[in-house]
């Protein structure tokens, strides 16, 4: 029997011309019927929003990597590298019309639903008469067998996320967690499957990675029936409502910052128009797909270094941490500067092609473009690597070899930096970074506190049962472990005479070990969270954690004397993959839930964490559930323009409790519900105060607005 090919979709660019134009005028078709239906009043969401997610996060990119010639790459890269791309494209797009547009009397709603349509259209459409000259070998056409694909493994894995789908339902509509759970158990068995008993096989690691990553994201971004905004992401809102960004508003340093970033304005702008969706769906579902692709790209990192079994457990550590599913998602701008930084780590360790600096040039611009703090930690990689590199050079031209270039891509990288932040939002983001900076410098002079930097806050911070200073320890080891897999690495290479490694990737894993470190020793360093940057650290360090336990079991071999009959290297990786399986049970708080030891997952805690936590723990369900009616209050101060300081009783940001017969007291149903209210001591410490405490000031203030779970009050 005749086994059915189809032609590789993933390296889409390699296609014979012909096909490739059916492919791409076919999509662009297809969403032009599409928009056509919907002026005529017919709605086709689920289907415009499908469509038009392929469109804008893939095509672009594969017409970019046509016209680049990047016709070598694997499927991996070729798909990452469209994405990236396609990325970048849409911003670019968004950010000219913007610009464009209004200074040409073409229009002052350049990110109209009509105009997003048709500029995006309109430049794909020149991509496309642009790869006409862009003619490939048809040789490099590859072919997958849909023996391969269509097997009862990859349905089975493909079912997964659907579990993530209806399990939240559940929760959000019926308070059943029982679908939640049962997921997180399959995931927790998938990794043992793959690398202990060898059921998944390896050239399904990639797509059970990818599986586990968006089931846990999604378990947790798909609950409740809003998401939380943090970083001034409520920007885009007026963005959206206005068809416009201004990119020179002057709403102060704080907004300012947030307000300079393509990532979430201009990228979730088109998103909701392209899309035909809202911004709470954007931010649900776009958002946390576009975050699970960067597990893809850590898993290829690690490949560079290592096999394929150890390369699914380095990436299984990032995929397992909380950070990764719980809070990432929430903070949209980094989710798309993640994306472009692990391609940016992938282009400079991947010494394989030597034609992808026009791709590392695109990814550094988009990267101030995505996250002010992102761009700034690559810059200081990037410094840090060519400023080593330059130093080896002069011991040994061979070592440094890359030294010139490193040292261009870094003037490249400061250059566009300060010209993006000094000219957009007022320089507000520059200004920011160099105050920030200045802080650091002088408090570095002046003798530091540890005790004041958000670190060794949390290092400190007193956890509240053994299972819960289990997990801090199983956090603690991972980083003693990647320290071990540093050393043991620079230790290889040293004595190979430099030969038998890589000099970028020491200089590389010490950057960002010295920035974990600096979080916990330096204050005010760690203005993005020692937990998102011990994140970061995991998107390049996961094989180096590997490669450290494996050091430390060797160690305990030898210490222990034990007997070499035992195959010691198989040993040692089910004993790593049992410690990652139970490091993400302890991170999805699973673990908790079932010993009834203060649970506070908002996916399967909800009523459990009444029962069994503090009100500590309560406060952290009830700040990630967006209540209906505190959406309503919210949405009624900002309709009606009050005049006057509002004061949220429960204020997350640090401020001071301010009330005055001048100040809107907004009170939300947390308040109502346990009569107390909430106020940040310091960068990891909240005190919980009896309502009763401020009844003489409740006392003098009328009730303006109140809807049974929450009120505002006035004096």
């Amino acid at each position: 029997m005749k086994l059915m090919k189809i032609l590789n979709p993933f390296k889409l660019q390699n296609w014979e011309y012909k096909k490739f134009l059916i492919v791409i005028l076919g999509i662009q078709l297809s969403l032009l019927g599409l928009f056509g239906f919907n002026k005529l009043g017919f709605e086709t969401p689920i289907l415009r929003a499908l469509i038009g997610f392929v469109y804008v996060s893939f095509v672009p990119g594969y017409l970019i990597l046509r016209i680049l010639k990047l016709n070598k790459l694997d499927s991996l890269e070729s798909f990452l590298y469209s994405v990236g791309l396609s990325i970048f494209f849409v911003m670019l797009v968004g950010f000219l019309i913007n610009i464009i547009y209004p200074n040409f009397g073409i229009t002052n709603k350049p990110l109209s639903e009509m105009s997003i349509i048709i500029s995006l259209l309109i430049t794909t459409l020149f991509l496309t008469i642009l790869n006409k000259n862009s003619m490939l070998s048809t040789n490099n056409q590859e072919h997958l067998n849909l023996k391969d694909i269509v097997t009862p493994k990859v349905l089975f894995l493909s079912l997964i996320p659907f579990l993530a789908i209806f399990g939240t339902y559940l929760v959000n509509y019926y308070q059943n967690n029982f679908l939640i759970i049962l997921l997180i158990l399959i995931i927790a068995i998938l990794p043992i499957f793959a690398v202990i008993y060898n059921i998944i096989p390896k050239q399904l690691y990639p797509y059970t990675l990818w599986i586990m990553a968006i089931s846990l994201i999604f378990h947790v971004s798909l609950i409740g029936q809003y998401t939380p905004i943090y970083d001034g992401e409520n920007l885009p809102y007026e963005v959206i409502e206005n068809s416009f960004w201004e990119m020179d508003k002057d709403i102060g340093t704080f907004n300012g910052v947030y307000n300079s970033v393509l990532s979430t304005n201009v990228l979730a702008t088109f998103f909701v128009k392209f899309l035909d969706i809202s911004l709470t769906n954007t931010y649900k579902i776009l958002y946390p797909i576009l975050l699970s692709f960067t597990a893809l790209g850590v898993f290829k990192i690690s490949r560079l270094y290592t096999d394929p079994k150890k390369s699914f457990l380095a990436t299984f550590l990032l995929i397992g941490t909380a950070m990764f599913y719980i809070n990432i998602p929430m903070i949209r701008k980094q989710v798309v500067a993640e994306l472009f930084l692990v391609l940016l780590i992938l282009l400079f360790l991947n010494k394989k092609y030597h034609n992808s600096n026009i791709l590392k040039l695109i990814f550094i611009v988009a990267l101030p473009w995505s996250h002010y703090g992102i761009s700034v930690l690559f810059l200081g990689l990037l410094a840090f690597t060519a400023l080593t590199l330059v130093i080896f050079k002069k011991i040994d031209s061979k070592i440094g070899l890359y030294s010139d270039k490193f040292s261009i891509f870094t003037i490249f990288l400061i250059f566009i930096t300060i010209s993006w932040y000094l000219f957009i939002s007022n320089s507000s983001t520059f200004i920011s970074i160099t105050n920030t900076a200045f802080k650091v410098f002088i408090t570095v002079l002046s003798v530091p506190d540890p005790e004041q930097s958000r670190g060794t806050q949390i290092l400190n911070k007193e956890m509240p049962s053994i299972l819960w200073s289990s997990l801090k320890l199983m956090y603690m080891a991972t980083i003693a472990t990647s320290s071990l897999g540093i050393i043991n690495y620079t230790y290889n290479f040293v004595k190979s005479k430099f030969i038998d490694g890589n000099l970028t990737t020491i200089c590389f894993s010490s950057y960002w070990l010295m920035i974990l470190g600096a979080s916990v020793i330096v204050p005010h360093f760690s203005v993005m969270s020692p937990y998102r940057l011990f994140h970061v650290f995991t998107l390049f360090s996961g094989f180096l954690c590997i490669l450290g336990l494996e050091v430390m079991f060797k160690i305990l071999q030898k210490t222990l004397k034990m007997p070499k009959k035992i195959d010691y290297e198989k040993s040692s990786l089910k004993l790593i993959t049992v410690f990652l399986v139970f490091f993400m049970l302890f991170n999805t708080q699973i673990i908790f839930e079932f010993a009834k030891d203060h649970p506070k997952s908002i996916s399967f805690s909800q009523i459990s964490v009444t029962k069994y936590g503090t009100i500590d723990d309560i406060y952290f369900v009830y700040r990630r559930l967006i209540n209906h009616q505190d959406r309503l209050m919210n949405m009624w101060v900002k309709n009606n323009q009050v005049n006057g300081k509002i004061t949220h009783l429960n204020d997350d940001s640090g401020a001071k409790l301010e009330i005055n017969n001048q100040t809107y007291l907004v009170v939300n149903k947390f308040t109502t519900t346990f009569n107390k209210y909430v106020r940040k001591t310091s960068w990891e410490l909240r005190e919980y105060k009896d309502i009763n405490t401020i009844n003489n000031v409740l006392e003098e203030h009328n009730k303006i607005y109140n809807n049974g779970e929450g009120y505002i009050t006035h004096p």
